[in-house]
């Protein structure tokens, strides 16, 4: 399942439902953001704000996700 959401469907998604299949470089990446599983959200995930101004909503317990969550950090940290 794809879920890319642009800013203003971000805002009126309260969470996200799924997961992207997606892989997105992590220089495209600008920050992230961790939703955790509530009342209202029911899955656990990882938003990735986009450059470009879109939201792709990852799996947290991906190997693939916590690389790009490290690279994210180090870029930051280097800023």
């Amino acid at each position: 399942m794809t879920l890319i959401l642009n800013q203003q469907e971000l805002m009126e998604a309260s969470c996200c439902v799924g997961y992207s299949s997606r892989h997105v470089p992590c220089h495209k990446l600008k920050r992230y953001t961790i939703q955790r599983m509530t009342g209202t959200c029911d899955i656990n995930a990882v938003i990735f704000h986009t450059r470009s101004g879109r939201f792709i909503c990852a799996n947290p317990s991906l190997e693939l996700t916590v690389n790009i969550l490290q690279c994210l950090k180090v870029a930051q940290v280097g800023e």
